[in-house]
């Protein structure tokens, strides 16, 4: 029983030196974590020093630590956030480096570098995820080692259903890319609409991108009798893959076709089977070819 006391205090001091899991305030949960002495602290001149290939991460992180960028070609020495890569290490692993003289990012790749800047920020005051940060900023001295369990760590994003635009999309793309996910499956087509602009076929958005209201693709979800909707141009399609390539998220688009295509056949009916089509909308229910005017009857039928 008197030993007890003694064990206390050695795992508290033990703790108190290394933490081979992170801390629970690090998401996800870094392989290892240990906390140094002393802090370092970001003031006005400290420059995010950037290895080739890695300028689009100092960008990046100058939106949220206001930092100066400079290459590590022109750099000669001082207290610095450097971001560098070491092939040697795993894919999308990273080391996080934190002392009174200077940050350090080492990845294996632009993803692990990135992955590392995710965990520097949730080291950081909460402030800095609005862009808004002012310095000084004091971060913790630490050593923080990780690499991902699985090489996809994806989300599937249903803009058909619910139409989010652009904006919208990269803000959701924001939100996952600090949890460290890297893919995004973004669905782009289905019985409810066609969100992407196909040149060849300008009848698929003209129409297909539309729901309720005058259009004859069903309102299903919401909106009932307001024609509502959207589609992405291509151009915009362009901004939204390298805007989430900078933040290691790589889109993965799915048209779905030709399962659920009852969008495709509102706009093009010549593709149904070879029948008299009775075209009135059903919302895909062939109990009743009727569709109500009021939204709690819709209910009940569905």
């Amino acid at each position: 029983m008197k030993l007890r006391p003694l064990f206390i205090l050695l795992a508290a001091l033990t703790l108190s030196a290394t933490v081979r899991s992170a801390p629970g305030t690090l998401i996800p949960r870094p392989q290892e974590a240990t906390r140094l002495d002393g802090q370092f602290v970001f003031t006005t001149g400290i420059p995010v020093v950037y290895a080739s290939g890695l300028e689009p991460l100092a960008e990046y992180i100058a939106d949220y630590i206001p930092l100066q960028r400079l290459d590590d070609r022109t750099w000669t020495a001082g207290a610095a956030l450097r971001l560098s890569l070491d092939g040697t290490m795993d894919d999308e692993s990273y080391r996080l480096t934190v002392t009174p003289q200077g940050v350090q990012v080492v990845g294996a790749d632009y993803g692990g570098v990135f992955n590392g800047l995710q965990t520097l920020l949730q080291l950081l005051p909460p402030e800095v995820y609005t862009g808004q940060a002012t310095l000084p900023l004091a971060v913790d001295a630490c050593r923080i080692e990780d690499a991902p369990r699985f090489h996809y760590r994806g989300m599937m994003l249903d803009v058909v259903r619910t139409w989010m635009d652009a904006d919208r999309v990269k803000r959701h793309i924001d939100l996952l890319s600090h949890l460290k996910i890297n893919k995004l499956h973004l669905l782009l087509s289905n019985d409810e609409g066609w969100r992407l602009e196909i040149k060849s076929h300008p009848e698929l958005t003209e129409i297909g991108a539309w729901r309720g209201g005058d259009s004859p693709v069903m309102p299903v979800y919401g909106k009932w009798d307001e024609k509502y909707g959207g589609f992405y141009t291509q151009d915009e399609m362009r901004d939204l893959i390298r805007y989430a390539a900078v933040r290691n998220v790589e889109i993965i688009p799915e048209l779905d076709l030709p399962g659920h295509s009852r969008n495709f056949a509102r706009v093009h009916p010549e593709i149904l089977c070879d029948y008299t089509p009775d075209l009135r909308p059903t919302a895909g229910y062939d109990y009743r070819s009727v569709w109500c005017a009021s939204r709690e009857e819709n209910y009940r039928l569905l």
